[in-house]
């Protein structure tokens, strides 16, 4: 339950609430009940509100539901659920309810209001279908009931990840087990219509099918109507690295097949994450073992054509102890944030720190990054965003006074220059109960 509260007070900075608390304390309750959910995604959308979507036990095997939410915490979509502590609480949209399981959704908003979901399905196989379904701005189905296929393709098919192709429709990644030998990245583009846009075929093209595995995708807008991703690759068993794609609206590649490399450095690089800059730019940051086999925090900027725009890769933060798992969001006055758990007190805990990068690749907080939270046993899984004034805000579970499993929800605000504006290890979101 605290995961979803915690994407609750995320939404916090989307809506610009940074003086205080605006929802009750330990956040609200999006759905409650004898029912388990989880696998849950949200959207902002463009008319100030924010939908949620959830898989949910309450008709006996998991269906996708979703909730649309305003500024003040009122429930938008459904009908009461009559819930004796939540009086006010509404059921909420049934985006898919065919037979077994629909989880681990992903969404994104297309404008006016109106969002693209999509999911894993178990339907027709126990490894797994890809679907999708747009909801307009009342929470009413679009496409077909049952949902659009977007791949039926046997063996496994997980992790999608989904973007905005600035028309109504979307791009959605995910990996893909069909060819033997590891994991591949495949994708698809659904227009508003719920067709499959020409270019794309049947079950999803290949975008990284290649020796080994392609795998730790990330993917974002490129700003021209297609979409740009980048992921670590094992094609070299001995030499694992970074490779990112540009793909058109009709799938095509704009650049190398295979791939163009965002680092070939010795040792693995793994886990990168992307972000847009204010220039129309992109940056990645990213674990990188070249030094270390515990892993160290570097960063490269290129543009739209592929190019690295940094003479050598940034290091955000190295030294022998683990950083790992890092985070990254544009800074509205240019360059980007990123964050991430690092273990130089502890080798058996990890604490959140994190970096402001200016357009130039340079360090603009202290040199060995900013302390977010430096609590007694672990912070983990942190998320941040940039505010409208150069600065971020910071999110992650902190196990500070019980530790796992019993983790309550922290958030710090940071601004431009790096000083906080809340207390020193971060301002306490939700310490509900288990």
């Amino acid at each position: 339950m605290k995961k979803i509260i915690s994407v609750i007070a995320f939404a916090l900075f989307f809506l610009g609430l940074f003086a205080q608390i605006q929802w009750q304390e330990q956040g609200i309750s999006v759905r409650q009940g004898v029912n388990i959910e989880w696998s849950r995604a949200a959207a902002p959308v463009d008319d100030g509100y924010i939908i949620y979507v959830w898989s949910d036990t309450r008709r006996g095997d998991r269906d996708l539901w979703a909730q649309k939410i305003g500024e003040d915490g009122n429930m938008i979509w459904g009908e009461n659920s009559n819930h004796p502590e939540y009086p006010t609480m509404k059921e909420g949209t049934l985006v898919n309810s065919e037979i077994n399981r629909q989880e681990d959704p992903v969404v994104i908003d297309i404008g006016d209001g109106e969002v693209i979901i999509a999911w894993v399905d178990f339907r027709n196989e126990d490894t797994g279908d890809i679907y999708a379904q747009k909801l307009n701005s009342d929470g009413e189905v679009q496409w077909e009931e049952e949902g659009v296929p977007l791949c039926l393709a046997e063996d496994v098919q997980i992790s999608l990840n989904i973007v905005n192709d600035t028309e109504g429709g979307a791009y959605i990644i995910w990996l893909d087990s069909r060819n033997p030998g590891g994991v591949d990245i495949y994708g698809t583009h659904i227009l508003s219509s719920g067709e499959i846009a020409e270019g794309w075929i049947e079950d999803g093209n290949p975008i990284a099918d290649f020796e080994g595995s392609q795998d730790q995708h990330t993917f974002w807008e490129d700003g021209y109507g297609g979409a740009i991703l980048a992921w670590h690759d094992t094609r070299v068993p001995t030499d694992n690295n970074i490779y990112m794609q540009r793909i058109t609206s009709d799938g095509t590649f704009l650049w190398d097949e295979e791939g163009e490399l965002i680092c070939d450095a010795p040792g693995t690089q793994e886990n990168v994450k992307i972000t847009p800059d204010i220039d129309g730019d992109f940056i990645f940051t990213w674990r990188d073992k070249r030094d270390d086999y515990n892993g160290d925090i570097y960063a490269q900027k290129i543009d739209v054509d592929g190019e690295l725009l940094w003479t050598s890769e940034v290091v955000v933060y190295a030294d022998t102890c683990i950083q790992q798992n890092p985070r990254i969001t544009k800074s509205s006055d240019g360059g980007a944030f990123i964050v991430w758990e690092d273990g130089r007190y502890d080798y058996s805990f990890k604490e959140i720190f994190a970096q402001k990068l200016d357009t130039n690749g340079t360090l603009v907080w202290e040199a060995d990054g900013k302390p977010i939270c430096v609590e007694p046993n672990n912070q983990l899984n942190p998320r941040l965003v940039g505010d409208s004034n150069g600065g971020t805000v910071i999110i992650w579970d902190d196990g500070r006074v019980q530790g796992h499993p019993h983790e309550d929800i922290y958030i710090q605000h940071v601004n431009s220059d790096g000083s906080i504006n809340y207390p020193e290890n971060g301002e306490l979101i939700c310490d509900a109960f288990s």
